[in-house]
């Protein structure tokens, strides 16, 4: 018994090891959730994927401009070779061999001064910074709009393909009955065909509903990214009673709560505020700037191998510079010359490291440069940023003004929905009993197979129109709750 219970364990251990290593596609598919569809399409978007990169790379351009403040240092380095006639760059000497010579340097510099314009592009970068992510939000935003609405499509259509069914199936039963009362002579064939020519259109009906249900699919799955090949089936929730949904007031309530929560109005006025420190950043061009430089650098020569040894003995040794020639009134006066002594130290080596020490250089300076006159390059760099200020006030109005008519629009067709649904409701009730008095009059041979197939018809088309007047009302509700910062929930 106790190896048989060991075994059942290892196999079950199996299995579920076995499930995890399968992929996903692969393991049992589970009806997605709302909440499901809406985490998977965020992970996946493109676009969301863009804007996080923008957040990236805004975050590399505030970093960069706080770096700015801080003084700069660069390493430099060259070997050359000379050949032919030319001058050796350190001992400005011609010469004619080959002059293999290096140059090391280090240089350094800072910016003391420049109209403040470090410090408006660091501000400027930290609201472009959380700009990036409230734009990143406001995407996630639409993505989650967009998927409620083709969550809410499915499920539309799949009633719709439900009731379409239900149709053929009351027409193939009201065919049958009628079949059996042709063949009992109680009424005329041509209701028989009547009804079958009702059946070919309710089963064309079905069709349409079902290739409609087919497309809010593929839309559904075009925007989780996932291959229209891939099994997909959505959760169907417990939808609200429209009845039971209480819309807001006023739209103008709406709107001023989204002034408050909604991202796309908070990165506007971000978008506004980083455009005026653009003037400010254009204006620094006017004021002079401050810059404290140094640099380090020595150089090497091979020419200069050699070099007196200064803390040795010298020889002295005599320099003709000149002579006296013979006075012609003295008979036998001698050529005289006229020398000059000289020092000459001995000569030692001039090594590579040593010429490197010995031709150490430092400097250190301070630098201003003031603008006189650049062809209004500066002025005119500052109007386009007062013009870049005036189009950012302007998109935060029209992003304002966009929210204001999205909502006062999402009011009205709610409104309107509502009614139609309820207007809708108390026709397709009143229908249902025309058409159950028009299969009882059909039955018993007194009624009109025409009078029939239009009740029928009449009916089919109304409960399409509720159930669209149900989920519009829906989905306008849930955004108008939205734009009030609530979440949506089914």
């Amino acid at each position: 018994m106790f190896k048989l219970l060991y075994k059942f364990t290892l196999c079950l251990l199996g299995a579920a090891v076995l499930m995890l290593l399968l992929p996903k596609d692969l393991q049992a598919q589970e009806p997605w959730t709302l909440q499901a569809c809406i985490d998977y399409a965020k992970d996946n978007n493109l676009q969301l994927q863009q804007d996080a990169l923008d957040i990236e790379n805004n975050a590399i351009n505030l970093n960069q401009a706080r770096m700015d403040r801080l003084p700069n240092l660069n390493a430099s380095a060259s070997h050359s070779y000379n050949f032919g006639r030319s001058i050796d760059p350190f001992t400005n000497q011609f010469a004619t061999d080959a002059i293999q010579s290096n140059f090391f340097a280090v240089t350094s510099g800072v910016t003391l001064f420049n109209g403040f314009r470090l410090k408006n592009v660091i501000r400027q970068s930290e609201i472009n910074m959380e700009a990036s992510r409230y734009g990143l939000e406001t995407s996630k935003n639409n993505v989650m709009l967009n998927t409620v609405g083709a969550y809410l499509d499915i499920i539309l259509n799949r009633e719709i393909l439900e009731n379409t069914r239900r149709q053929v199936t009351a027409t193939e039963e009201q065919l049958l009955r009628t079949r059996k009362l042709v063949e009992a002579g109680a009424v005329p064939r041509t209701n028989l065909y009547d009804l079958e020519a009702q059946k070919a259109s309710d089963e064309l009906q079905a069709t349409n509903a079902e290739n409609s249900l087919r497309l809010a699919y593929l839309r559904m799955k075009q925007l989780l990214t996932i291959p229209d090949s891939e099994p997909f089936e959505i959760a169907i929730p417990n939808m609200p009673d429209p009845e039971s949904m209480i819309m807001p007031s006023n739209p103008d309530v709406v709107y001023q709560e989204a002034l408050n929560r909604q991202p796309e109005v908070k990165q506007a006025e971000l978008n506004r505020e980083s455009a005026k420190k653009g003037i400010e950043i254009a204006q620094s061009g006017l004021y002079p700037r401050i810059t404290l430089d140094g640099n380090m650098n020595t150089n090497y020569s091979s020419r200069q191998r050699t070099i007196p040894n200064t803390d040795a003995e010298p020889n002295i040794v005599t320099d003709t510079v000149g002579f006296v020639a013979p006075a012609a009134s003295i008979p036998g006066d001698p050529m005289r010359f006229v020398v000059i002594p000289r020092a000459v130290f001995p000569m030692e080596d001039f090594t590579f490291f040593r010429q490197l020490e010995e031709s150490f250089r430092q400097n250190i300076g301070v630098s201003m440069q003031i603008p006189i006159f650049n062809r209004k390059q500066v002025r005119n760099d500052v109007q386009r940023a007062k013009i870049q200020s005036r189009r950012s006030e302007i998109a935060l109005e029209l992003t304002k003004q966009q929210i204001q008519q999205t909502i006062e629009q999402a009011y009205l067709d709610a409104r309107n929905a509502q009614i139609a649904f309820r207007s809708n409701g108390q026709r397709v009730r009143a229908l249902q009993e025309s058409l159950r008095a028009a299969e009882v009059r059909l039955a018993a041979g007194a009624g009109n197979i025409t009078d029939y197939n239009i009740a029928k018809t009449t009916l089919s088309q109304a409960e399409a129109d509720l159930l669209r007047a149900k989920y519009d009302f829906i989905f306008k509700v849930k955004i108008l709750d939205f734009y009030q910062g609530k979440q949506i929930v089914f």
